[in-house]
């Protein structure tokens, strides 16, 4: 999975157990899926904090997502642009070397 243009993520609390306790429950938030938060809190927040830069410009933000991904042990969230999924079939070492080298080369890419 790649988050496109990826602005901010977090990950962390809540975990399986005490997901009921997150902001998004009753709202559609499922343990252990995939969602996709229509009209954000946290996209609000960011758009506002960037919205002082000289060159910010409001159209842009329609376009950012807010994906949420509930686990076992942990919350993943990220606010992007778009992302796409690829299904990788191999081993657990060779899947690593994989990531790995796809996070050094795009690292690369802006310096």
């Amino acid at each position: 999975m790649t988050f496109e243009r990826c602005i901010a993520s977090r990950l962390g609390a809540p975990n399986d157990e005490v997901l009921h306790g997150h902001r998004l429950h009753g709202r559609g938030l499922e343990p252990y899926a995939a969602h996709v938060v229509e009209r954000s809190a946290w996209v609000a927040e960011i758009q506002e904090i960037n919205s002082v830069h000289a060159q910010y410009d409001p159209a842009h933000w329609t376009q950012v997502r807010h994906y949420l991904l509930t686990f076992h042990d942990s919350t993943f969230e990220a606010l992007a642009i778009g992302v796409s999924i690829e299904e990788l079939i191999s081993s657990l070492p060779a899947a690593l070397r994989e990531c790995v080298r796809r996070v050094t080369e795009s690292s690369g890419e802006d310096g």
